[in-house]
């Protein structure tokens, strides 16, 4: 988590990044944001940044949108 310097949305993105790592079959929005004790929208926002960016997928099941790592992040 945060060290006391570290850029809060930086530190974030990567939280987003190990927490997606550790799950290989993905989360959604709620689970990500519960797991990370951060606001939905701001979950919202870096995920869908890092999904513009392909580094996390999103894919529609029954559970919802749910998030993985993309192809640029393996």
């Amino acid at each position: 988590m945060n060290q006391p310097n570290d850029v809060k949305s930086a530190s974030r993105t990567i939280d987003v990044l190990d927490l997606l790592a550790a799950n290989g079959d993905g989360l959604t929005l709620i689970e990500i944001a519960s797991q990370l004790r951060c606001p939905k929208s701001s979950a919202h926002g870096l995920l869908a940044t890092l999904a513009r960016r392909n580094v996390v997928k999103v894919t529609k099941t029954a559970r919802g949108a749910v998030f993985s790592l993309g192809h640029r992040s393996r």
